[in-house]
C-alpha cells in the first residue's frame, strides 16, 4: 500500500535542512517498491546528533523495483529496476555527484538462488585532491565512469549459503576490480590509477556456537592488509530466563609487525541484567 514520509525543515536560513520522501510498497502491477525523495542541507547546518558528511547541497534520489512473476517453471521472479542519486552545490549550482544504477537482468529461483547484473554510471566533481590510499592521490577535477557488477546468492533450501559478487570497470581516471565472497567473509578491491595502484584485502570470520537455546558464544574476527591489524570480538550470553541474562564480552586488537602480531588493546566487560516484576 502507498506510504508517505515528510520531514519539515530544521533550523533557519543557512543553518536549515529540508527533506521529503514519498514511497510506495504496492505489490501490484508487478512493482515491488518505488520511492522518490529530496534533501536540502544548507551550508552552515550542524546536526544536533550524529554526523553530516556533506552540506551546502541539494540532493534528489529515487528508485523503482519491478518484480514480475513470469510463471516459468523454476523461476519465481524477474528482478529488474534502477535507482538514481543527484547532488548539486547550492551556492554555485554545479553537479557534485551523479549516480545511476540499472538492473537490466536479475532472476530469483524457487530453490532460493538469485543471479543479477547491474550497470552503473557515476560522476564526481572533486573540489579538492583526494588521498585514496597511502601516497596515491586523485587530483581535483571532474570524473565520469561506468562499472559492471555480477552477483550470485545461494539461500533458502540449501544447507550451505553465501553470496559472491564480482565488479569491474573504470574508477575515476583508472580501473577498479572488486571481488566479494560473503560465505567466508572475503573482500578484495584492486584499484589501478595513473597515480599508482593498490589492492585492499579484508578477511572476516563469523563463528557462533549455540550450546543451547539459552547459552550462546558469538565470535567475530576481521583483518585487513592496509592497517595490518586484526580485531577479535567475542560475546558469551546466558539467558537465565526471559529478561534475566549474563553477558561476558571480550574485545582485542592485534597489530602486525615484522610478520608477527602483538596485542595492542583488550577489554573484558561483564553485564548482568535482572528484571524485578511487581
Amino acid at each position: 500500500m502507498p506510504g508517505k514520509v515528510l520531514f519539515p525543515a530544521e533550523g533557519e536560513g543557512r543553518n536549515a535542512v529540508h527533506a521529503a520522501m514519498l514511497g510506495w510498497e504496492v505489490h501490484a502491477f508487478d512493482i515491488r517498491s518505488a520511492r522518490v525523495g529530496y534533501h536540502r542541507k544548507e551550508k552552515n547546518f550542524i546536526a544536533g546528533m550524529g554526523f553530516v558528511p556533506r552540506s551546502n547541497i541539494n540532493e534528489t534520489y529515487g528508485s523503482i523495483e519491478p518484480g514480475p512473476r513470469p510463471g516459468v517453471p523454476g523461476i519465481m521472479q524477474i528482478l529488474t529496476g534502477g535507482n538514481f542519486n543527484y547532488i548539486s552545490n547550492i551556492e554555485q549550482g554545479f553537479t557534485e555527484t551523479r549516480e545511476i544504477q540499472l538492473k537490466p537482468l536479475g532472476t530469483r529461483f524457487f530453490s532460493g538462488e538469485e543471479v543479477s547484473y547491474i550497470l552503473s554510471n557515476q560522476f564526481e566533481h572533486l573540489l579538492n585532491d583526494f588521498r585514496i590510499s597511502g601516497s596515491v592521490v586523485i587530483p581535483r577535477s571532474e570524473y565520469e565512469w561506468w562499472r559492471n557488477k555480477i552477483s550470485l546468492k545461494t539461500k533458502g533450501a540449501l544447507n550451505i549459503w553465501g553470496e559472491t559478487t564480482y565488479g569491474y570497470g573504470n574508477f575515476f581516471n583508472g580501473k577498479r576490480e572488486d571481488i566479494t565472497i560473503k560465505a567466508v567473509g572475503y573482500l578484495q578491491n584492486h584499484v589501478d590509477l595513473p597515480q599508482g595502484s593498490f589492492t585492499a584485502n579484508i578477511y572476516q570470520l563469523n563463528a557462533s556456537i549455540l550450546f543451547s537455546p539459552d547459552i550462546t558464544l558469538y565470535n567475530y574476527i576481521q583483518y585487513d592488509n592496509f592497517s595490518r591489524t586484526a580485531g577479535w570480538q567475542s560475546r558469551f550470553q546466558w539467558i537465565l530466563k526471559p529478561g534475566n541474562e549474563v553477558i561476558i564480552a571480550w574485545n582485542s586488537l592485534f597489530a602486525g609487525q615484522n610478520n608477527t602480531f602483538h596485542m595492542e588493546e583488550n577489554a573484558l566487560r561483564l553485564k548482568l541484567k535482572y528484571n524485578i516484576r511487581f
